[in-house]
């Protein structure tokens, strides 16, 4: 079969979802092509063929990439080598060596949060160098500012440079920039850093589509045509206009999510309007409008509009993630209004599942927005006596696009154990369960997790004031001894004349900072059975 035979049959197999068969095709043709032999045409199919391999390959093991973190770092490497081989080989169409580089920078987008970030700085210079290349094979001479403004500003001072340039660009390469751009905008929301780069740039591209995709329609370039490429969607294609509208609706939801995370709901809900030109009902990223309608509505205490955008979200099939974010707000929404059944129904939907801590969390707001503190108390307790590990799981969740950006306004964990046993501890002193209180202190002080991320749902005091809660805790649960030991052992970490902590804590900065001391709930403790005075006078003198 020839090359051409091959890239056409894969074709087929890959846009039915056929990843396997499509991979053992592809496989079979590269292992058996005599390379000597290879006219200046081939070479290029045959390279066409070994990026369709590797996203074909990517494709196949997306879904497992979370348990599997080897095959994630194996394809990155591919792809960024594959970049970095073609990029500056003007026989190839340089459509061709910028749909690696958006490969790459697609594949980084997806790596999951559990693996390490290995390659971002790869990342941008890979990115910011095929940016000079395009503007340099189009007359423009470029110098690389990276090593002064950073690659991020760099890469923003080239996409602006092509902006201007877009007329004269072939189509497709416009095209490219802006799911480029809207990439990066995704990875900078993510990483909560320089989205301010590309803001203004996704605004003024948004507003000449309309001209860009009318040239594309006239202008599609063959040699693209069979060329598989990563994208929004599980399967994109280079012709297809529905690519190019994903890409459109990326832009909008980036700058949605922005505003959103920045409390500027009114400027997201005018994005959010006129994002709706381009959608339609039957489309899953209409369910992600239909959230981020919703989750500004509640925000701006529209609540009723809130409740309409929930209701016809429900009426979809969701992701697991999707599912939660659309139940935890309708819990919420109902809570606010007063729809206490209706909000305590909707929260018990995640009962049990991977979210289990976070229906917790706004369970007990429920209840004690309510007044209900012995509920309260109960669907805490019930929490912390759970499967912690059956609940953090979310190496499980989805890849696809809606996920993953609603994981940069949602991120994740939830709330850690940690965080859930303190709100826990908290609240059952706060209800005077002192006992119960510093069981749950002593649990959490017994913990030895070092939480990667904590959610801004639960504020962690540092480990000195968490030491001194429990101890205050102990002490009215009328176990003195052990808060004494406690406090003994925070002052025994203080080496006079040093003014620190051993342990990398801030001992003495705290005792500044707090209207509390170690010291004196120490002598508290002490009083209540009076023993170990010298002990008590050493750290006074301390």
């Amino acid at each position: 079969m020839s090359i051409n035979n091959v890239i056409s049959s894969s074709c087929d197999l890959f846009r039915t979802g056929k990843f396997t068969d499509c991979c053992n095709l592809i496989q079979h043709t590269v292992d058996n092509c005599n390379l000597q032999k290879i006219t200046a045409n081939d070479e290029v199919e045959f390279i066409i063929l070994r990026n369709n391999l590797l996203v074909c390959n990517s494709l196949r093991i997306l879904p497992e990439i979370s348990t599997v973190s080897t095959e994630y770092v194996g394809k990155m490497t591919e792809f960024i080598n594959i970049s970095q081989l073609y990029l500056y080989e003007k026989h190839i169409p340089l459509e061709l060596r910028i749909n690696f580089v958006c490969n790459a920078l697609h594949w980084y987008w997806l790596k999951p949060t559990d693996i390490p970030d290995f390659c971002y700085n790869k990342i941008l210079i890979l990115v910011s160098e095929s940016l000079h290349e395009v503007l340099h094979e189009n007359g423009k001479s470029t110098v690389n500012f990276g090593s002064h403004v950073g690659n991020e500003q760099d890469i923003l001072n080239s996409l602006e440079c092509l902006a201007n340039r877009f007329l004269s660009l072939e189509p497709i390469l416009v095209v490219q920039c802006l799911e480029i751009s809207q990439i990066l905008l995704l990875i900078f929301l993510s990483r909560r850093s320089f989205t301010s780069l590309l803001v203004d740039f996704t605004m003024e591209l948004i507003d000449k589509i309309k001209t860009i995709t009318c040239a594309f329609k006239l202008k599609r370039p063959r040699h693209v045509a069979n060329c598989f490429k990563l994208g929004l969607s599980k399967i994109n294609d280079f012709l297809d206009t529905e690519h190019i509208k994903t890409t459109i609706i990326s832009g909008h939801v980036s700058l949605c999510i922005r505003h959103i995370l920045e409390n500027q709901n009114q400027q997201a809900l005018c994005i959010l309007n006129k994002m709706e030109q381009y959608m339609n009902q039957n489309d899953e990223l209409f369910c992600l409008m239909c959230y981020l309608k919703a989750l500004v509505n509640f925000n701006l205490d529209e609540l009723e509009m809130a409740l309409c955008y929930l209701s016809q979200m429900v009426e979809y099939p969701m992701e697991t993630f999707v599912k939660s974010r659309c139940y935890l707000l309708l819990g919420r929404t109902h809570s606010k209004i007063g729809n206490s059944d209706l909000a305590i129904q909707s929260f018990e939907e995640l009962k049990g599942s991977i979210f289990n801590n976070i229906m917790t969390y706004y369970m007990s707001q429920h209840y004690e927005m309510n007044n209900m503190q012995f509920m309260q108390m109960v669907v805490l307790e019930q929490a912390i006596k759970g499967d912690f590990n059956e609940h953090n799981r979310y190496e499980e969740l989805s890849n696809s696009f809606i996920t993953k950006v609603l994981i940069i306004l949602h991120p994740q964990p939830d709330l850690t154990k940690r965080q859930l046993l303190y709100l826990a501890a908290k609240k059952k002193y706060e209800h005077t369960n002192y006992k119960l209180s510093a069981s749950t202190y002593l649990s959490l002080l017994e913990l030895n997790e070092v939480d990667q991320y904590i959610s801004d749902l639960v504020t962690m005091p540092p480990m000195f004031m968490l030491k001194h809660e429990a101890a205050i805790a102990l002490i009215k649960a009328h176990k003195l001894e052990e808060s004494f030991k406690l406090c003994q052992a925070l002052v025994e970490e203080y080496e006079p004349g040093y003014g620190m902590w051993k342990s990398d804590s801030f001992w003495a900065d705290e005792l500044n900072s707090y209207s509390f001391n170690v010291v004196g709930t120490m002598l508290l403790a002490e009083t209540g059975f009076n023993k170990n005075t010298d002990i008590v006078l050493e750290a006074l003198n301390k």
